[in-house]
């Protein structure tokens, strides 16, 4: 078994997180320009739905190409919305893999501290968010992966 460091993690992480905030970027700067704005201000329910369905079919391509034999762990972004939570929870379950939803909740957590976490769109994290969802997620982790040892 491959034994990471936590700073290590950390940085690769953030190197991740830096790829996926750039391609966001880049989307969202596309629906701007179509729509005038960055956000659908309300999620219908037939989109949520078709949110659902879609997030099911690519869980399901990812897992079919690793294998089931491969420990499939999924985290999902910060969410007070608990009807996406549970969609994602369950569509991570349907396909053997392990929902690690403590990180997201702890952001919630630390938002409502008042730590500084957001980046000034206020859906991004900024360099401490991340720092401290990398922790969150290393840990959680770690943990999954001593329960599958023991079992």
């Amino acid at each position: 078994m491959i034994q990471v460091s936590k700073e290590k993690f950390i940085n690769i992480f953030t190197k991740i997180v830096f790829f996926f905030r750039k391609i966001d970027r880049i989307l969202m700067l596309h629906n701007y320009k179509k729509k005038q704005n960055y956000y659908n201000q309300r999620i219908l329910d037939k989109e949520l739905i078709n949110a659902k369905n879609t997030t099911h079919k690519i869980f399901n391509l990812m897992r079919e190409s690793l294998g089931n034999e491969v420990l499939y762990i999924s985290f999902n972004c910060s969410s007070k919305n608990k009807i996406k939570k549970k969609y994602w929870q369950d569509i991570v379950k349907k396909i053997n893999g392990h929902a690690i939803s403590k990180p997201s909740d702890r952001l919630i957590e630390y938002e409502e501290a008042g730590k500084d976490i957001y980046y000034m769109d206020g859906m991004h994290l900024n360099k401490f968010g991340n720092k401290l969802i990398a922790d969150e997620i290393y840990t959680a982790i770690n943990q999954l992966i001593k329960d599958k040892i023991k079992n």
